[in-house]
């Protein structure tokens, strides 16, 4: 059925379906499914839609999606990683950047975010810029480079030191739960800072360094 075998997510406007069964199966749900979006008054871009099969890649908005037997490969798409690149240097080369140039770029680098979960403090403190004030701004419509230099010098360690990052291994086992638990906790004070790894109940590595500057 519909509601057993099949599974949606939607990205803004973009809706992804996730099928299963034989071939004749699935086009008879993606033919149900799209049947009752009509019926409901939606507008189609039949022109965007893109199907795989299974060991065949997809792209879909800012990813590249490649379904496996026992997972689904995602990575960003080079383009995203490109462009998200070049705005960081080109931030960084000048005292005031522009919230529209700033807005586009963090839509871009959400979708990195999407995979890499330690971007998001970064991004956090870009947004919070853009939520200054205007006395803290160097016009309306503008944020010093200052208030965001430290995030987006981040994201180009990682852009620069983490490539392999930009792509994501979703497996079966761990989306059933056939794994043991990790956990990172993490610890920090004015001085110092320390972290430790946890796999099922065991700590299997720990680090701690003081702080310098």
């Amino acid at each position: 059925t519909c509601t057993k075998l099949n599974k949606i997510n939607c990205y803004v406007d973009d809706p992804p379906l996730t099928l299963w069964g034989t071939l004749s199966q699935r086009r008879r749900s993606i033919t149900k499914i799209v049947g009752a979006w009509i019926a409901w008054g939606f507008k189609m871009q039949f022109g965007k839609a893109a199907l795989a099969n299974p060991y065949e890649i997809l792209t879909w908005t800012s990813a590249r999606y490649a379904f496996l037997r026992d997972g689904v490969l995602v990575q960003i798409k080079d383009q995203i990683v490109r462009e998200v690149s070049e705005d960081i240097e080109r931030f960084l080369k000048t005292n005031v950047i522009a919230e529209k140039d700033m807005q586009v770029f963090l839509g871009r680098a959400n979708c990195i975010a999407s995979l890499m979960h330690v971007w998001r403090p970064f991004l956090g403190m870009l947004w919070a810029a853009m939520l200054s004030t205007d006395d803290h701004r160097p016009a309306r419509s503008c944020i010093w480079t200052k208030q965001v230099v430290a995030p987006l010098r981040w994201l180009r360690v990682f852009l620069r030191d983490e490539p392999n990052a930009m792509r994501r291994l979703f497996t079966l086992a761990a989306y059933r739960g056939h794994h043991k638990r990790i956990t990172i906790v993490t610890d920090a004070s004015h001085w110092a800072l320390g972290a430790y790894l946890v796999v099922g109940n065991t700590i299997w590595e720990y680090t701690h360094d003081f702080v310098t500057a």
